[in-house]
């Protein structure tokens, strides 16, 4: 009986925490569509802004999106690298999610996680996923902090 009541516990605490889950995740995609959706009607110019600030804006989206790219492919190639499926997918991914600010580069970090671990064709997982994860950093903050001012600057 208290085994039973165990988990029945277990059982309600875990659904708990996946529909929890769930839900913020919904609230995620949804917030993250409206903000694309907002983004891209900003760009096609329905609100009225001075042509300098629009050009200086469009001008910023398009290498903020090269150097977006830039990371997604070093992403995706150091993962192919490292033997690690999905590694084009995850590449996508990383220049996706490089658009959001701060939060977007610490998902695509994660992301590779347990594909890094549960893979059993990898000697070492432990050992795959700190040199992926490492290197995702030292990719990341090579691209947010030189690569991507470089090319502001250098649009100037």
């Amino acid at each position: 009986e208290i085994s039973q009541n165990g988990l029945l516990r277990a059982e309600e605490l875990l659904s708990a925490i996946v529909t929890e889950v769930l839900s913020n995740a919904w609230r995620f995609v949804l917030e993250f569509l409206m903000m694309a959706l907002y983004i891209a009607f900003w760009l096609s110019d329905p609100m009225p802004v001075g042509n300098n600030m629009e050009e200086l804006f469009k001008r910023y989206i398009i290498l903020k999106g090269f150097a977006c790219l830039g990371y997604g492919v070093c992403v995706g190639a150091l993962l192919h690298a490292l033997s690690v499926d999905l590694a084009a997918a995850f590449g996508l991914a990383a220049f996706l999610l490089s658009f959001v600010p701060e939060v977007g580069s610490i998902v695509a970090l994660l992301l590779p996680a347990p594909v890094i671990l549960f893979d059993s064709r990898l000697e070492s997982p432990a050992a795959t996923l700190t040199v992926a994860t490492a290197a995702q950093l030292g990719l990341k903050f090579v691209f947010a902090n030189v690569v991507e001012v470089k090319l502001v600057e250098a649009d100037q």
